[in-house]
């Protein structure tokens, strides 16, 4: 069968593309792959998705067996730009500043050995609405802050009773004083 200098049909679809839509491959005749790519895509997706676990356990033991070259490895990579966009978006997500907030006041807490419990701050947001406690104004998304009404280094606990939102510049000019 000749080969069409435009393009041909997918393997695996049946539509006629041009060549550009087709993986290369210097070992078939036309140097292209016979499927598009996105037929390649969704059929490499399924073969990782039906392997996942086989394919974990191999990435483990070659990670067991050369641990030199695993740690030199994941070494480039989180000195790599690429990391270090992906964790600047990261740590900008809400999400993520929330857990972050909630970890620190956690450990806070513990320290001074006062009363610690799970806090969830969308409950707290949902309760009290986005106005500071503080000062009775609005808050806006970037200047949210939550706050120990009783302080803890005042004896106060790190509960849902005692955290309310405020503005990031109240919480800070608050310090550990109860609002007045």
């Amino acid at each position: 069968m000749p080969i069409k200098p435009d393009g041909r049909n997918c393997a695996k679809c049946g539509v006629f593309k041009l060549w550009e839509m087709f993986p290369k491959a210097a070992c078939q005749k036309s140097g292209h792959r016979p499927r598009c790519f996105v037929c390649h895509r969704e059929a490499g997706r399924a073969y990782a998705a039906a392997n996942s676990e086989r394919n974990s356990a191999r990435g483990k033991n070659w990670s067991k067996q050369n641990r030199a070259k695993a740690l030199l490895r994941e070494r480039e990579y989180k000195s790599g730009e690429r990391y270090k966009a992906y964790l600047k978006a990261l740590y900008q997500t809400p999400k993520f500043k929330l857990a972050a907030t909630e970890k620190t006041m956690r450990r806070k807490a513990l320290i001074r050995s006062r009363t610690v419990e799970k806090v969830d701050y969308a409950a707290i947001l949902v309760a009290h609405g986005r106005v500071c406690h503080i000062c009775g104004g609005p808050i806006a998304d970037g200047d949210i802050d939550f706050d120990h009404v009783v302080p803890l280094a005042k004896g106060g606990a790190h509960s849902r009773e005692n955290i309310k939102p405020s503005h990031s510049s109240c919480n800070r000019r608050k310090r550990d004083r109860h609002a007045d």
